[in-house]
């Protein structure tokens, strides 16, 4: 059965099952409670007669993250994924063919974890904060509009939220007066956080940039007690291989069509 749920469950064995079935997508669960302490996202959990198994996060852009364990019934997730609508469902892989959603397209990514333990940076270079504002730009600039414009103004209002209470740093790297590159690190909470939204602007690609801000990042993580992770496309994994990261499972992304 399915039922709504107020805050996240406060029991230790049920998350230590998550974060190693599914880390990615545990750690973006706990991160979420900040939103979802404003009533603005919505949390369901399936269970069965014995425990919980699976854990659906709605976010305030339609986005839903989906933590399953192995006993989840996939037919009954899907069914409800149908019902309450969504504009794009992450999930571990091997879980959207089990779900049989219609219309959809899924991508495929690699979660990857720093293995390293420390990231030296070259004499001159400098990591800094960056406002929220000044990442969307960098993203955009980076990749296009892979944040419709009718989404940015509430993304931003969403991630600055995060960022206010902990759950979120989005820094960049400087030489002199100079910009780098710009990235995010999310889902600061429990245990993990996500290195994301790595952009070089286009007269800085080519010289590993963000490879240098991406382990800058996990060192933090890891200095702060916690899992450096980082989900990218499979065809960037030898690239992120060479920043330290290594890959330890695999997640896909479902849009409708």
């Amino acid at each position: 059965m399915i039922c709504a749920l107020e805050k996240l469950p406060q029991n230790e064995a049920l998350w230590r099952r998550l974060e190693a079935a599914c880390p990615a997508e545990a750690a973006a669960l706990w991160a979420e409670q900040v939103v979802l302490g404003h009533g603005l996202s919505c949390l369901w959990e399936q269970k069965n007669e014995e425990q919980t198994t699976a854990l659906l996060l709605r976010n305030t852009m339609g986005g839903v993250t989906l933590a399953l364990l192995e006993q989840a019934d996939p037919e009954e997730l899907g069914e409800f994924l149908q019902v309450i609508g969504w504009s794009s469902l992450t999930l571990p892989q091997g879980w959207a063919e089990r779900l049989n959603l219609p219309n959809t397209a899924a991508e495929n990514c690699l979660v990857m974890e720093w293995a390293e333990t420390d990231a030296p940076m070259p004499f001159g270079w400098q990591i800094k904060e960056l406002s929220t504002a000044k990442l969307l730009e960098n993203t955009l600039s980076a990749f296009g509009e892979v944040i419709p414009k009718w989404e940015q103004e509430e993304w931003q209002w969403a991630f600055d939220l995060r960022v206010r209470r902990g759950f979120a740093l989005a820094a960049a790297l400087w030489q002199r007066e100079d910009l780098l590159a710009a990235a995010a690190l999310c889902h600061i909470g429990r245990s993990a956080a996500i290195i994301g939204f790595v952009g070089t602007p286009p007269a800085q690609r080519g010289n590993g940039y963000g490879r240098r801000l991406s382990a800058a990042l996990a060192a933090r993580a890891r200095h702060s007690g916690l899992r450096p992770l980082l989900c990218c496309r499979p065809e960037l994994e030898e690239l992120y291989r060479t920043a330290g990261f290594v890959p330890i499972g695999k997640q896909t992304l479902v849009r409708p069509l």
